[in-house]
């Protein structure tokens, strides 16, 4: 079997730092999504619906709505660049 070879582009650069951000603002915990503020959880099926903070949650009001999609768009090169 070839030995794997480290994936080089703009792309996943770019796709590198933006995940690096927004593991700043988001923890991935299994099939939940949680607020690295108030710690509120969102599990996978409730992407579409927006993340629901704390009350007085600085998120809320800092942080994208929806992180399991932004989640999805930022793998989108990864995912692009594993398939070939």
């Amino acid at each position: 079997m070839a030995e794997p070879q480290i994936i080089h582009s703009e792309a996943i650069a770019e796709a590198n730092g933006k995940l690096c951000s927004f593991s700043m603002r988001w923890e991935l915990d299994g099939d939940y999504m949680r607020c690295r503020i108030c710690q509120r959880p969102q599990l996978t099926s409730y992407a579409r619906y927006p993340f629901p903070h704390d009350d007085g949650c600085k998120g809320a009001q800092h942080h994208e709505a929806h992180p399991w999609i932004t989640l999805v768009q930022l793998l989108a090169p990864v995912s692009k660049a594993v398939g070939k």
